[in-house]
């Protein structure tokens, strides 16, 4: 919502009279608000704490992608028809990412989630894989517009797997032709 209204969660904190440190914990699911937190947040965002907080979307079925017994914050996105939920740790996303979900539970590579957002949000979100720091770049680019991608950062073989088994809507791939050409191949 506040990516939405255009702002950075420095306005929003100097608006709501809290810490930018404190907007990113609440957007990460990492902090529960109290109540004149979240009042303070649904005022400057001209929301109710309902809408900002309330579950906008019931539990969900999702394909865990990753090793998810260290991160209960995931980043969600339909991808090929599927629920993909990704963890979301230093190992898995090179950006600073807020959760789109938290895993209620999960059994390898299914899980059930609480979704953080609307379904529109979760259609809307883009995930991309490869070594490559300009999907960063292009990822915050997006962001910045209004619109969702998470870059994952993995080798090239690693964002190919993503790309083949739908954990991803797009892979960069860097190398001569031939390298590429005989990574495809295999």
């Amino acid at each position: 919502m506040r990516r939405a209204r255009g702002l950075s969660q420095g306005d929003v904190a100097r608006a709501a009279g809290i810490t930018r440190q404190a907007v990113g914990a609440i957007e990460a699911g990492r902090v529960q608000p109290g109540v004149g937190v979240a009042l303070a947040l649904a005022r400057v965002l001209r929301s109710s704490v309902e809408e900002l907080f309330g579950t906008t979307v019931a539990s969900l079925d999702a394909e865990l992608s990753g090793p998810h017994a260290a991160s209960r914050r995931v980043a969600t996105a339909i991808v090929g028809g599927r629920v993909v939920a990704r963890p979301l740790d230093a190992r898995e996303s090179a950006l600073v990412e807020p959760a789109g979900a938290l895993v209620a539970s999960a059994a390898r590579t299914r899980a059930r989630i609480e979704p953080l957002a609307d379904r529109h949000a979760l259609e809307e979100t883009v995930f991309a894989s490869g070594c490559e720091p300009a999907l960063g770049l292009l990822a915050g680019h997006l962001n910045a517009r209004g619109g969702h991608a998470v870059w994952f950062a993995s080798s090239n073989r690693d964002a190919l797997y993503d790309l083949a088994d739908h954990r991803v809507h797009a892979a960069a791939l860097h190398g001569t032709e031939n390298d590429v050409a005989r990574l495809v191949r295999r």
